[in-house]
């Protein structure tokens, strides 16, 4: 190996991400913490560009954090200007054994890789990574690499699969922009924020819109009030949505949970009453609770009475249909 261990300047190492690919991890504060301490224990990897300059291949995270301490110099593993491939294909290893790489990390990986590296280098990193040397996986990775950094965190920091982030290509990335915005501040998980937007997306077509109309359309940041806990905004958003999307079906829904009131109300016994809350199958469960023995005589006449009796007809109609009035 091309290289050798030195303690350089910080100040001698440029600070250019054009390699970097790692997003923030979980145990962050951890490692600045341990940084502030003791400065940097296991040496970044240099590529020497000039007598006493270097460019940063892995260690970006860790070269920040010593930025905000004292500390004046760095250990380093020192590369070779035409040494690039090997350099990043060491760190790549290492990185991969401390922490698997995200779908977006494999992205930015295979993004460099196409454009600074040389061909061995770029077929033993897609094997490395069980990526096909061609094809449409490799496309869709290359294609992850161009969303908007955004985009790219949300998707990483939520470990998105590739099937998940294969179902939102087909939509315009730019018209996505405001839901995820909102799925980062309401910490939606991936499959949570694809059923969001599946739904958003059905109300889009009904109405005309695009995603990002739709998000104007509805208001989304004038319901969603400052006071509320996240879970009472998912839950709201989640509520408001399915309202849109289904808009016969809650009002069905409504009328049916009335009614239900309403016998409840003409019963003298405890009561509880099962529905399907879908309206896919018709009909209605009815359960008494009954304390006393005397309380069978009360059942019977609540039976033959004329009014409860109507009350169940009606209840029968509405959840034996799904036409609107």
């Amino acid at each position: 190996m091309s290289s050798r261990f030195e303690t350089v300047p910080r100040s001698t190492v440029v600070r250019d991400s054009r390699w970097r690919y790692r997003y923030a991890a979980l145990d962050d504060d951890r490692l600045r913490r341990s940084i502030h301490r003791s400065g940097i224990l296991t040496p970044v990897l240099l590529l020497r560009r000039g007598a006493h300059t270097y460019a940063i291949v892995d260690g970006f995270r860790r070269l920040e954090y010593l930025q905000e301490t004292p500390f004046s110099h760095v250990p380093a593993r020192i590369f070779e200007p035409d040494s690039l491939d090997e350099a990043f294909w060491w760190g790549l290893q290492i990185n991969a054994s401390v922490r698997p790489l995200t779908v977006v990390e494999k992205a930015q990986v295979v993004q460099i890789a196409h454009t600074d590296l040389s061909s061995d280098t770029i077929t033993r990193i897609l094997d490395f990574l069980e990526i096909p040397c061609r094809g449409s996986i490799l496309q869709t990775y290359r294609e992850i690499a161009g969303f908007p950094e955004e985009f790219k965190q949300y998707l990483h920091q939520y470990h998105f699969s590739l099937r998940q982030i294969e179902r939102l290509r087909a939509l315009k990335v730019e018209a996505l922009h405001p839901w995820i915005i909102l799925a980062r501040r309401l910490r939606l998980k991936a499959q949570e924020f694809l059923t969001l937007i599946e739904w958003v997306g059905d109300i889009a077509v009904r109405e005309d819109l695009s995603l990002d109309q739709c998000y104007e359309r509805l208001e989304i940041n004038k319901i969603l009030k400052p006071e509320w806990t996240v879970q009472q905004k998912v839950s709201f958003l989640k509520q408001l949505l399915y309202q849109r999307r289904y808009p016969v079906l809650t009002t069905i829904r409504s009328r049916v949970t009335k009614a239900v009131q309403e016998v409840r109300q003409h019963s003298p016994l405890p009561i509880d009453i099962d529905w399907d809350f879908n309206l896919e199958t018709p009909g209605f469960g009815v359960r008494f609770y009954l304390e006393k023995e005397d309380q069978v005589y009360t059942l019977q006449s609540l039976i033959k009475n004329p009014a409860f009796t109507k009350k169940l007809i009606q209840l029968f109609k509405l959840v034996g249909t799904m036409e609107e009035d």
